[in-house]
Protein backbone atom coordinates (compact mmCIF):
# COMPACT_ATOMS: atom_id res chain seq x y z
CA UNK A 1 0.00 0.00 0.00
CA UNK A 2 1.16 3.53 -0.74
CA UNK A 3 1.15 5.09 2.74
CA UNK A 4 2.61 8.38 1.48
CA UNK A 5 -0.34 8.86 -0.86
CA UNK A 6 -2.77 7.92 1.92
CA UNK A 7 -1.26 10.49 4.29
CA UNK A 8 -1.16 13.17 1.58
CA UNK A 9 -4.83 12.55 0.72
CA UNK A 10 -5.78 12.91 4.39
CA UNK A 11 -3.77 16.02 5.20
CA UNK A 12 -3.78 18.05 1.98
CA UNK A 13 -7.07 19.73 2.89
CA UNK A 14 -5.79 20.65 6.37
CA UNK A 15 -2.78 22.68 5.29
CA UNK A 16 -2.63 26.14 3.71
CA UNK A 17 0.41 25.35 1.53
CA UNK A 18 0.04 21.81 0.17
CA UNK A 19 2.93 22.43 -2.23
CA UNK A 20 5.28 22.83 0.76
CA UNK A 21 4.46 19.36 2.08
CA UNK A 22 7.18 16.77 1.98
CA UNK A 23 6.14 13.22 2.72
CA UNK A 24 8.63 10.39 2.69
CA UNK A 25 8.63 6.75 3.72
CA UNK A 26 11.59 5.20 5.53
CA UNK A 27 11.75 1.49 6.23
CA UNK A 28 13.54 0.30 9.36
CA UNK A 29 13.68 -3.43 10.14
CA UNK A 30 9.98 -4.38 10.51
CA UNK A 31 8.59 -0.84 10.76
CA UNK A 32 7.77 1.77 8.15
CA UNK A 33 7.89 5.42 9.18
CA UNK A 34 6.08 8.14 7.25
CA UNK A 35 7.75 11.51 7.83
CA UNK A 36 5.54 14.52 7.19
CA UNK A 37 7.42 17.80 6.87
CA UNK A 38 5.57 21.10 6.53
CA UNK A 39 6.09 24.74 7.49
CA UNK A 40 5.59 25.71 11.14
CA UNK A 41 2.02 26.94 10.77
CA UNK A 42 0.86 23.89 8.82
CA UNK A 43 2.62 21.52 11.21
CA UNK A 44 0.73 23.12 14.08
CA UNK A 45 -2.53 22.56 12.18
CA UNK A 46 -1.63 18.95 11.45
CA UNK A 47 -0.85 18.22 15.08
CA UNK A 48 -3.89 20.11 16.36
CA UNK A 49 -4.87 21.15 19.83
CA UNK A 50 -3.71 18.50 22.26
CA UNK A 51 -2.44 16.37 19.36
CA UNK A 52 -5.95 15.37 18.33
CA UNK A 53 -5.41 15.78 14.58
CA UNK A 54 -2.09 13.94 14.68
CA UNK A 55 -3.65 11.07 16.61
CA UNK A 56 -6.52 10.83 14.13
CA UNK A 57 -4.11 10.76 11.18
CA UNK A 58 -2.03 8.09 12.89
CA UNK A 59 -5.17 6.04 13.61
CA UNK A 60 -6.21 6.06 9.92
CA UNK A 61 -2.73 4.94 8.85
CA UNK A 62 -2.66 2.33 11.60
CA UNK A 63 -5.93 0.78 10.44
CA UNK A 64 -4.68 0.63 6.84
CA UNK A 65 -1.37 -0.89 7.91
CA UNK A 66 -3.01 -3.55 10.05
CA UNK A 67 -5.04 -4.68 7.03
CA UNK A 68 -1.68 -5.42 5.37
CA UNK A 69 -0.06 -6.90 8.51
CA UNK A 70 2.46 -4.05 8.66
CA UNK A 71 3.56 -1.57 11.29
CA UNK A 72 3.55 2.04 10.12
CA UNK A 73 4.28 5.12 12.21
CA UNK A 74 3.63 8.76 11.29
CA UNK A 75 6.02 11.47 12.50
CA UNK A 76 5.69 15.22 12.00
CA UNK A 77 8.54 17.66 11.33
CA UNK A 78 8.45 21.37 10.63
CA UNK A 79 10.63 23.96 8.99
CA UNK A 80 10.72 27.73 9.21
CA UNK A 81 9.66 29.12 5.83
CA UNK A 82 11.40 32.44 6.54
CA UNK A 83 14.87 30.91 6.51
Amino acid sequence: MDYCKLVKDIISSLVTNPDDLKIELVEESNTKIVYVTANNLDTARLIGRGGNNANDIRECVSVASKLNNERVLVKFNSFDENK
